[in-house]
């Protein structure tokens, strides 16, 4: 038995060499099932401190609680001493607390740098009272009277 390849015309071999080239096309382009690969850049803590304050890494008596409670950023009061004594003191007031972003069990408070001295004088591990986020922060405002200072810098242009 022989096949017999019927004969086309010319614009019917146009139609099907298209549709054999956009099939083709599709089937490179159109059917991957693959999601691109977006890079994830970390944002690391020590490009987010403002002049004239330091991040201090703590450890929190009660770091369960805490990050049951907030997410990556909060506003905490700082307590010394152990929950049952009577010897809790206050140390920081209104500060914020951040997560670490390399390991969310670490956490670390922004303080000024008069405080540092403060909270590294006292014995860890600290208790931390969550506060609203929009607190205002009297007590390190008192404490530290701190400026912004703008400085202006001519280009080459603007000479």
């Amino acid at each position: 038995m022989k096949f017999k390849i019927p004969k086309i015309s010319q614009q019917n071999k146009i139609l099907l060499c298209s549709f054999l080239f956009l099939m083709l096309v599709y089937m490179l382009f159109g059917m991957k099932s693959e999601k691109p690969v977006t890079k994830y850049n970390p944002v690391y803590a020590d490009t987010l401190i403002p002049k004239g304050f330091v991040l201090i890494p703590i450890e929190l008596a009660n770091a369960d609680s805490v990050s049951a409670l907030m997410d990556q950023f909060g506003v905490v009061d700082l307590f010394t001493g152990t929950l049952t004594a009577r010897g809790n003191k206050k140390i920081a007031a209104k500060v914020k607390i951040l997560r670490a972003p390399l390991n969310p069990n670490q956490y670390a408070v922004l303080v000024p740098e008069t405080l540092s001295q403060t909270i590294m004088n006292a014995s860890g591990p600290f208790w931390a009272i969550v506060q609203n986020r929009d607190a205002k922060q009297e007590d390190i405002k008192e404490k530290v009277n701190h400026t912004v200072r703008i400085e202006y810098h001519q280009t080459g242009a603007d000479l």
